[in-house]
């Protein structure tokens, strides 16, 4: 079939189609209609011709009635449309080219061309470069990525787009998210105006798979403008280039930016403010590489270290995962020997070795205090409640603990209870006390004093007066709330100023119905900074970890809040005054720290696998509380949001300062200063170093905050100037999609030979036009012919024209 006969049929054919079948589709009664009305018509015709005046020749008269009927037979078939035929065909179309543009954000890296031959490549592109402009920041001083390909598919007659239009039909994409056609809008190159480089992530693998799976109408070439920084695709780039190479669909990658060498870097670790010398200490480490190919690279390693002040003490290799994120624990003993006495350094480092050109070696920094002693522990309770006896269990357990050279294992806590209706038997041995220690030298020897659900009066006439002064001198209160008691009668005893909630009325409910509501606490934004509420290792999977902890059906009715008071968990729905009901909160008292416990069901944590979150909970509490006897308590205490922020997120600093008699600070403001610490060279002094206020938060003395947005990328600290241990760093990551590394030179350049295509860099785009094939494909496909094509307006004309004709030229009207 050639393309008139299609055209005068009313139908699209591809190039060279040919007639595989026919079906006709009758309309009965629009038939019989139109047989009718033809014949019915036709005759007329016939009477009318031998009634004229003037006899036409038999012949000539024939050659009019057929016209004649050809004209009603086509106008019969227009108006009735009796018949609906189909048709079968088979040919060949031209194989379009696929051009798709890399949306990603990596696309609007400017990427620090100092190399001459860098620059050049640029220029030939855009134009000169001035580098010498004092007012541009370093990276605006260079193309982004998107510049440079936007230039290369500018509207120019010669230009690359042009040629690429001229081996056949060319459809232009988009991909990040997911690969999307672009919409032609009225010009030839108003595309670009889509073309904004802001997707989040990068699925190169998968959108090539999409791109390749089309079988209705398959690509002749796949053309990609990209850096080929692929972050989140399910596809292998290998995989799926080489099965683009046997479906015989080359590609062709134009790229853009540096090739930067495989990097690796320190996201976070995890470290106690206080350990144990000679305890067997775990401390997970978090890191993240960035892409490579690890089947050109299988030698790839990351190799971790662990320095304490300044002396290697843990190391370990382990295999590479390029583009995750990785976490690993080194294990190591603090020793005995050589302890500082203020606090030490632990610095981790991360190396990407058997790897060529790896980027160097990466490090973050901890202050931890080291002690060289047990932790002594005071719990004092009514009766051995449910949470006393696993909080016995586990502040007993034999720890891994080393004794040092030539000693025997010890126990890295000394706990000593008191309970005043436990069994005789059991109580008169070790661990346990007959009784409450009465004077100061007995009980100013612990570090930490675990107070449960007791009466007043059971503490003696002194008691609430020595635990106050405990506090003020530096010893930690946890307050276990319960259901007998829940500090009823604190008000007018010494122990009123060291709660830091004020109890609601005594509940009744507690003690004579059992409840059937359960809850599940939830952190507050102080608690998911607070280390000792830290059950995971990262904020994300911590505040998953207390989501899903089981929940609870009691606890402790409160009044308010107190001001100055710190709420770490609260209550889903129940409020006070001052907002939700607190569950757990805390306060300094003197040198000294109180924790308030609203609730007695954390032993219904240890279901399942909780056992290790219980012993983790209470190992970090009690840690907490003897700080100020350990000599881990600062004056100034410093907390971030989280350690591994975003670009363009937000953040906070929270600063608690205490003044010399460590009671909080009453300043309205402090002084502070944030630093870049790897900021470009030439970056001017004032962006490199910035002093700030803070003021205080409102109804909280001595608490600060500062609220942070994260701006650039890079390693960052936080310091309160002429405070030597007054600082914090952190660093600032690119958005998911950014990663440091540049142009992926080698996968990309693998990736095309596997597709039997090519790569080339951005100024070489056009070295590809010769080698883009142009191909056809062949298709077969059913169409209708339309029940007004132009053949049956084609068939009417000439009839009636035929018939004139003859009808004018023998002088009939």
């Amino acid at each position: 079939m050639n393309k008139f006969l299609g055209y005068i049929l009313g139908i699209d054919t591809p190039s060279g189609a040919s007639i595989v079948s026919i079906e006709t589709v009758p309309m009965y009664l629009a038939l019989f209609l139109s047989v009718l009305a033809c014949v019915t018509l036709f005759i007329i015709s016939i009477r009318l011709y031998r009634a004229e005046q003037i006899k036409l020749p038999t012949r000539i008269q024939t050659f009019a009635l057929c016209s004649r009927f050809a004209a009603i037979f086509a106008f019969s078939m227009l108006f009735f449309q009796p018949i609906s035929c189909n048709l079968k065909l088979k040919g060949t179309r031209p194989s379009p080219n696929l051009i798709i543009l890399d949306d990603s954000l990596s696309m609007q890296s400017r990427d620090s061309r100092t190399q001459a031959d860098d620059i050049a490549r640029a220029e030939s592109l855009v134009g000169k470069i001035t580098l010498a402009d004092p007012t541009l920041k370093i990276d605006a001083k260079y193309p982004s990525r998107l510049e440079l390909a936007k230039a290369i598919l500018a509207d120019n007659p010669n230009g690359f787009l042009k040629a690429l239009e001229s081996k056949g039909p060319l459809k232009k994409y988009l991909f990040g998210n997911d690969l999307k056609r672009i919409n032609e809008k009225e010009t030839t190159h108003s595309f670009l105006d889509d073309w904004q480089g802001n997707q989040p992530r990068t699925l190169l693998a998968d959108s090539i798979e999409k791109a390749i799976a089309n079988t209705t109408e398959p690509p002749a070439s796949l053309i990609i403008f990209t850096d080929g920084r692929d972050t989140n695709s399910t596809a292998n780039l290998n995989e799926i280039s080489k099965l683009a190479g046997e479906k015989n669909i080359p590609i062709f990658f134009v790229g853009f930016g540096l090739s930067q060498p495989a990097s690796i870097e320190l996201r976070d670790f995890v470290l106690p403010e206080i350990v144990q010398a000679g305890e067997l200490l775990g401390v997970p480490v978090r890191w993240k590489l960035s892409k490579f190919d690890l089947d050109n690279n299988p030698a790839a390693k990351v190799e971790l270290r662990l320095t304490l002040d300044g002396v290697e003490v843990a190391k370990d290799t382990i295999p590479a995962k390029p583009g995750e994120d990785i976490r690993h624990a080194l294990m190591f003993r603090p020793p005995f020997t050589g302890l500082n006495k203020d606090n030490s350094e632990v610095k981790v480092f991360a190396k990407l070795t058997g790897i060529a050109n790896a980027s160097a070696e990466d490090s973050l920094t901890r202050p931890v205090k080291i002690i060289d002693r047990k932790i002594k522990i005071l719990v004092i309770d009514k009766s051995p409640r449910w949470d006393l006896r696993f909080l016995l269990m586990n502040l007993t357990r034999e720890t891994a603990s080393s004794g040092g050279e030539g000693k025997p294992p010890r126990k890295a806590l000394d706990p000593k209870f008191v309970i005043l209706e436990g069994d005789p038997d059991l109580t008169s041995k070790d661990p346990f006390l007959q009784e409450i220690p009465t004077s100061r030298k007995d009980l100013f020897a612990f570090d930490v004093i675990i107070l449960g659900d007791i009466p007043l009066e059971k503490l003696g006439p002194d008691g609430p007066e020595r635990i106050r002064q405990f506090c003020e001198e530096g010893g930690g209160l946890i307050i276990l709330g319960g259901k007998r008691y829940n500090n009823q009668g604190w008000n007018d005893s010494p122990l009123s100023n060291l709660l830091p909630i004020e109890p609601g009325p005594y509940d009744t409910v507690s003690l004579n119905e059992k409840r059937t509501t359960i809850f599940n606490p939830l952190l507050t934004k102080d608690g998911l900074v607070q280390e000792a509420m830290k059950l995971a290792e990262t904020p994300e999977a911590n505040f998953r970890t207390w989501k899903d902890l089981p929940g609870m059906y009691w606890h402790a009715p409160v009044s308010k809040l107190k001001p100055g008071a710190t709420p770490l968990l609260v209550h889903p729905s129940v409020k006070t005054s001052t907002g939700p009901l607190p569950l757990l909160a805390t306060q300094p008292y003197g040198r000294g720290q109180v924790a308030w416990f609203g609730f007695d069901e954390a032993w219904r944590w240890r279901y399942n696998d909780g056992d290790a979150i219980y012993g983790r909970f209470w190992s970090q509490w009690v840690y907490w509380a003897a700080g100020p006897r350990v000599g881990a308590i600062k004056q100034i205490r410093l907390s971030m949001d989280r350690p591994d922020p975003f670009l363009n997120t937000g953040g906070q600093i929270a600063v608690r300062v205490l003044d010399k008699n460590f009671l909080p600070e009453r300043k309205e403001t402090i002084n502070a200063k944030i630093e870049w610490l790897d900021a470009p060279e030439n970056t001017d002094a004032k962006t490199k170093s910035k002093d700030i206020e803070l003021k205080k938060i409102p109804d909280k003395a001595g608490e600060y905050l500062l609220n942070l947005t994260h701006d650039k990328v890079g390693k960052f600290s936080f310091s309160i100037p002429g405070e030597q241990d007054a600082r914090i760093e952190w660093r600032v990551f690119p958005q998911q999609d950014i990663e440091k590394g540049g142009l992926a030179t080698s996968q990309l350049s693998e990736s095309a030979r596997l597709s039997k295509g090519q790569f080339v860099l951005e100024n070489d785009a056009d070295k590809i036009l010769s080698d883009i094939p142009e191909k056809f494909y062949q298709i077969t496909f059913n169409t209708e012919i339309p029940k007004l094509n132009p053949l049956l307006f084609l068939v009417l004309t000439i009839g009636l024209s035929l018939e004139w004709f003859f009808r004018r030229w023998n002088n009939l009207s």
